[in-house]
C-alpha cells in the first residue's frame, strides 16, 4: 500500500513539476533574445534553466544566483530585471583581472536575466568595424554611437586602452542613478594594432533624446573615482565635481606641510562641503567662465572672518579664495579632453615654503587615478616628465603630500642645471594611484598639458618642451610627439626629446652618464688620483637596467678598466656588495640584458660578497643602507628617491670614527641629497658635485635635439644621426669639463666655499647675465653680430651654419645670450659678473667680444705654422687668449 501511495504521489508531483517546467522553459525560449541562443552553448543553456527552475519552484527569496564558476568565467542569473542589478553583479568580479568579454541577456518580459563575464584570453576573431579600430588605436579615444528607438536606446562604445571592468561599472551605475536599466550588453575586449580596445554595445530603456549620451559617456569614463562619488552623493554636475576635487587636491598639497595629520584631502573636502553656501557659487562662477578668474581677483577675507574662528578652517578657506583668484586658464572647453588642466598663477604658491626661485607658471593636471604638476621658471622652459608609481597606499599617501614640493624641487634644480641652454627650468611630476597604468596616465597628462600650453601660446606664454624621466617609455615619447602634431603644435618633433628614432635616446647613448663621468674624472684628479693610472673604489645607487647607473657601469669600465673597483650597487630590487670588487663581466651582462641587480649571479662573488634581495624585510634594510655602510673613495648617485640623505640622517653616512664613508660624491640622480645634507657633509670635507652640475648633460643634449628639430628635416637628421650624436657628446664632455674645472678652481682658491654653494652661485650668475644680455638684444640687436663669433664654443658643427635660419626667433636670441654668458663665466670665473649692474654687464660683454676676431686671427696663423708645440699653444690660446687680452686692457 505504501509503495502504491508513494508511486501515485510521485506521479502527481512529477506531473505538476513537468507542467511547471514546461511553462518556464517555454517562456524562457520565447522571451530570451536570439543572440543568447547563438552565443551560449546548449549545455550552458541547460545549466541556466536548471538554476531558474530550482529558484522558481522552491520560491527562494534571493533574487539572483551565481553559478559555480570556472576560474575565468562568472555567471549570474536573476529571476527579475531591475535597475542597479548589473552594478551589484559587477561588484562581485575580481579587480585584478582584465575583463575580456561580457554578455548581458535580458528577456523581453524582464523575467529572466543571464549575465556572463569572462576573463579568459580571447580567441582570434575577425575584428569588428576594423576601420574604426584602426582610427582610434593608440589614441586614448572613446567613440560613442547612439541610436534612439521608440521604446529604447541602443549604444555602442569603442574605447582605446580601456579598463573594461571600470567602464562597465560606471555605465551601469550611471544608468541605475537615472532609474534605468542596461540590458543585452555585449562587451568584447580585442587586442588590435598592439592596443587593447573595448567594444561595448547595449540597450537601455532610455527614451529621452534630450540626454547627450555621447558627451556624458565620454566624460563619465575619464573621471576619477572621487569625482564620481561626489556626483552621486551631492548631485553635482560632472564638471563641477571635477573642479571641486582638483581644488581640494591643490589646497591639501599647499597646506599639508603645516600639519600632515589634519590637512588631508578628506579634511579639505569636508570643510569646503560644510561651507558650500559660500564655496559653490564661487566655484560655479569659475566654471561658467571656463576656468578663468574674475578680473581684479577675489577678496574673501571678510567671508572667512565671519564664517569661522577655527584657524585650520580659516586656512583652508583662505587657500580656496587664493586659488580661486589665481586660475589663469583651463582646458574645460577642449573637445574630448582626457583630463582637467588648470594654469595657476604664482600667487597661489606663495603660501608654500618652497619658493626659492620666482615661478613663471604652474600647470595642475587631474585625471582618472592620477594628478600632477608642471612647474616652470621661464616662458621657454625644458625639463623631464617624471611618473611616480608607488607600490602601495602608504607610499602613495606620502608622495601625494609631497607632490608639489617634488615638482618644484626638481624644476628648481633643473633651472640651475639649464644655465647652458636657452630654456629655463621646468619639471612635470605625475603621481599615479597604485594599480593604475602609468602609460595611460602619462598619455592623459601629456594630452591635457598640450591643451593648455597651446591655448596659452603665444599670447600669454611660450612653448613647453618635455623630456623623459622615471617610468617614461619610448612608446610614450613617440605617442607624445604624434599627439603634439595632431594638436598642431608648431614644433611637434621638438615637444619631447630622447626619441628612439629621429632623436637622441639618453639611455642608448649614455648621455647623462658621459657628463657624470667627466665630473668624476676631474674631482679624482683634484684629489691626486689619476683614474687612467690609479685604482679607485666606487659605491653607487641605481640599477644596471637604469639609464644613469647602467651607463655609468659601462663608461667607467670602458675608460678606466681594472682601475675602477665597484664595492656596492643598490637599486629597487637588491643591493649587491663585494669588498673584493664586483665582477665587471657580470655587471656588464646585466647592463646588456637590461636586468636589475637582483639578477646578479652569486657565483660571481667572492666568499665575502652578497646579494641582498629587497623583496624581504632584512634585504630591504640592507639595500636601503648600502650607500651609508660601504666605505669607498667615491659615491655615485645614479638613482634613488629624493631626500634619501637629508638633514636628519646625514650622520648615517659617517663611519664610527666620524669620517665620511666616501670623501667624494657625484650626484648623477636629482635631489638624492638635501641642501642641509650637502652642507653638513661638505663641512666634514666631502667634495660634492651637486646634481644641477653633475647631471646637466642630459638636458643640454635635449636642447641640442630641439635645435636640430628646428634646423634639420627628419630625413636629414636620420641620415647624419651618428655624426651628430658624436658631435653632441663631444660638446657635452667639453661643457662638463669647463664647469667642473671652474668649480674646483674656485674651491681651491677659497676652501671655505662648498662645491654645492659655488654650483648654485655659478648657475645664478650665468642665468642672470644671460637674462640681461637677452633683454638688451631685444631692444638693441647690434650686439647680435659679435655674439655669433663665439657659437663654435657651444653649437655642434653640423648645426652651426644653419643656425642663422632662425636668427630672428626668440629662441635663437635666448640661445645666443646663454652661450655668451656661459663662455665668459666658465673662462673668467664665478666672480666676473657678481655685484655688477646690468649696464656694466653689457659693457663687459661688448668689450670681451671685441677681442674674439683678434684672437681668432692668431689661432688661424698658428694653425698654419710649423711650430713644434703648435697643439699645446693652440689649446692655451683657445682657453685663455681672450681672457688674457681682456685683462691686459683692463
Amino acid at each position: 500500500m505504501k509503495t502504491e501511495d508513494s508511486s501515485a504521489i510521485a506521479h502527481e508531483i512529477n506531473a505538476s513539476f513537468s507542467e511547471s517546467i514546461r511553462e518556464i522553459v517555454t517562456g524562457f525560449y520565447e522571451s530570451m533574445p536570439q543572440e543568447y541562443f547563438e552565443k551560449v552553448s546548449r549545455e550552458s543553456q541547460k545549466d541556466h534553466l536548471k538554476t531558474i527552475i530550482a529558484g522558481t519552484s522552491l520560491n527562494i527569496p534571493q533574487d539572483h544566483f551565481r553559478l559555480k564558476d570556472s576560474r575565468n568565467q562568472y555567471t549570474f542569473i536573476s529571476l527579475k530585471n531591475r535597475p542597479g542589478q548589473l552594478v551589484e553583479f559587477l561588484q562581485q568580479l575580481p579587480e585584478d583581472k582584465l575583463l575580456t568579454s561580457a554578455d548581458v541577456f535580458t528577456s523581453t518580459d524582464n523575467q529572466f536575466v543571464v549575465d556572463i563575464f569572462s576573463f579568459a584570453p580571447q580567441k582570434m576573431t575577425p575584428l569588428p568595424e576594423e576601420d574604426r579600430l584602426l582610427r582610434i588605436a593608440g589614441t586614448e579615444a572613446i567613440e560613442v554611437c547612439v541610436e534612439h528607438e521608440e521604446d529604447h536606446t541602443a549604444v555602442q562604445i569603442f574605447a582605446d586602452n580601456a579598463e573594461t571592468t571600470t567602464i562597465l561599472k560606471r555605465l551601469a551605475a550611471y544608468f541605475a542613478s537615472l532609474g534605468l536599466d542596461i540590458r543585452n550588453v555585449n562587451l568584447h575586449n580585442c587586442s588590435a594594432y598592439e592596443n587593447n580596445i573595448a567594444v561595448i554595445g547595449f540597450t537601455s530603456s532610455l527614451t529621452d533624446q534630450e540626454v547627450d549620451l555621447v558627451h556624458t559617456i565620454d566624460r563619465l569614463l575619464r573621471l576619477d573615482e572621487r569625482v564620481i562619488q561626489l556626483v552621486d552623493a551631492h548631485q553635482m554636475s560632472f564638471e563641477f565635481a571635477e573642479l571641486f576635487v582638483a581644488f581640494c587636491n591643490m589646497i591639501q598639497h599647499q597646506l599639508s606641510h603645516l600639519d600632515r595629520i589634519y590637512f588631508t584631502y578628506e579634511s579639505v573636502e569636508r570643510t569646503l562641503l560644510d561651507y558650500a553656501e559660500v564655496v559653490s557659487p564661487k566655484l560655479q562662477l569659475l566654471l561658467e567662465r571656463r576656468g578663468v578668474s574674475e578680473p581684479g581677483g577675489i577678496d574673501g577675507a571678510e567671508d572667512i572672518s565671519a564664517l569661522s574662528s577655527k584657524s585650520q578652517v580659516r586656512q583652508i578657506l583662505s587657500s580656496f579664495y587664493l586659488l580661486l583668484a589665481s586660475v589663469r586658464s583651463s582646458n574645460l572647453d577642449a573637445d574630448r579632453r582626457l583630463a582637467l588642466a588648470l594654469s595657476i598663477g604664482p600667487g597661489f604658491f606663495e603660501q608654500s615654503p618652497f619658493k626659492s626661485n620666482p615661478l613663471f607658471a604652474v600647470y595642475y593636471i587631474f585625471g582618472n587615478r592620477f594628478q600632477g604638476y608642471h612647474v616652470r621658471f621661464d616662458n621657454i622652459a625644458r625639463g623631464g616628465l617624471r611618473i611616480l608609481c608607488p607600490s602601495g597606499l602608504e607610499l602613495y599617501s606620502h608622495q601625494n603630500d609631497h607632490l608639489y614640493e617634488e615638482a618644484y624641487g626638481l624644476a628648481s634644480a633643473q633651472h640651475y642645471k639649464n644655465k647652458d641652454i636657452p630654456e629655463g627650468g621646468s619639471k612635470a611630476a605625475l603621481l599615479v594611484r597604485p594599480g593604475h597604468q602609468p602609460e595611460k596616465a602619462g598619455r592623459a597628462f601629456v594630452d591635457a598639458l598640450l591643451d593648455l600650453n597651446l591655448k596659452d601660446y603665444p599670447e600669454h606664454s611660450e612653448l613647453v618642451f618635455l623630456g623623459p624621466d622615471e617610468n617614461v617609455s619610448n612608446e610614450l615619447i613617440n605617442w607624445a610627439i604624434d599627439r603634439a602634431a595632431e594638436k598642431q603644435h608648431p614644433l611637434p618633433a621638438c615637444f619631447m626629446s630622447s626619441k628612439p628614432g629621429a632623436g637622441i635616446n639618453h639611455k642608448e647613448y649614455g648621455i647623462t652618464s658621459e657628463g657624470v663621468n667627466v665630473y668624476l674624472e676631474q674631482v679624482l684628479i683634484y684629489k691626486g688620483i689619476d683614474p687612467a693610472k690609479d685604482p679607485f673604489s666606487v659605491k653607487m645607487t641605481g640599477g644596471t637596467n637604469g639609464d644613469v647607473a647602467g651607463n655609468l657601469v659601462k663608461i667607467l669600465i670602458r675608460d678606466y678598466g681594472k682601475n675602477v673597483q665597484f664595492l656596492g650597487l643598490a637599486d629597487g630590487t637588491a643591493a649587491v656588495e663585494d669588498p673584493a670588487g664586483l665582477s665587471h663581466r657580470e655587471l656588464l651582462r646585466l647592463v646588456e640584458e637590461n636586468l636589475p641587480l637582483v639578477s646578479f649571479d652569486p657565483a660571481c662573488l667572492s666568499d665575502e660578497g652578497s646579494v641582498h634581495d629587497a623583496s624581504n624585510r632584512s634585504g630591504e634594510k640592507l639595500r636601503n643602507s648600502m650607500h651609508n655602510r660601504i666605505v669607498s673613495d667615491v659615491f655615485l648617485t645614479g638613482g634613488g628617491r629624493p631626500k634619501t640623505i637629508n638633514g636628519y640622517n646625514w650622520q648615517d653616512f659617517l663611519q664610527e670614527n666620524g669620517i665620511p664613508s666616501s670623501m667624494i660624491i657625484v650626484e648623477g640622480a636629482n635631489l638624492f641629497l638635501t641642501a642641509n645634507a650637502r652642507r653638513f657633509l661638505s663641512e666634514k670635507g666631502v667634495l660634492i658635485f651637486k646634481d644641477s652640475s653633475a647631471n646637466k648633460c642630459g638636458v643640454i643634449c635635449s636642447s641640442f635635439e630641439i635645435l636640430a628639430g628646428m634646423l634639420l628635416t627628419r630625413e636629414e637628421f636620420l641620415e647624419h644621426k651618428e655624426q651628430f650624436v658624436t658631435e653632441v657628446i663631444d660638446r657635452l664632455r667639453k661643457l662638463a669639463r669647463l664647469e667642473a674645472q671652474v668649480l674646483l678652481r674656485t674651491h681651491r682658491l677659497n676652501p671655505r666655499l662648498t662645491l654645492p654653494d659655488i654650483s648654485i652661485r655659478l648657475s645664478e650668475v650665468i642665468n642672470n647675465a644671460a637674462h640681461v644680455i637677452y633683454s638688451h638684444i631685444q631692444q638693441a640687436p647690434d650686439l647680435v653680430e659679435p655674439m655669433k663669433t663665439v657659437t663654435d664654443f657651444y653649437i655642434p658643427p653640423m648645426l652651426r651654419q644653419r643656425l642663422w635660419n632662425i636668427e630672428q626667433s626668440e629662441y635663437c636670441r635666448k640661445l645666443l645670450a646663454a652661450i655668451v654668458s656661459a663662455k665668459i663665466v666658465y673662462t673668467e670665473g664665478v666672480e666676473f659678473f657678481e655685484g655688477v649692474s646690468n649696464e656694466e654687464i653689457i659693457c663687459l660683454v661688448r668689450e670681451y667680444l671685441s677681442y674674439e676676431p683678434e684672437i681668432r686671427g692668431y689661432i688661424d696663423s698658428i694653425e698654419k705654422s710649423t711650430l713644434p708645440d703648435k697643439e699645446q699653444i693652440l689649446r692655451l690660446i683657445k682657453q685663455g687668449g681672450v681672457s688674457t687680452a681682456f685683462r691686459e686692457r683692463l
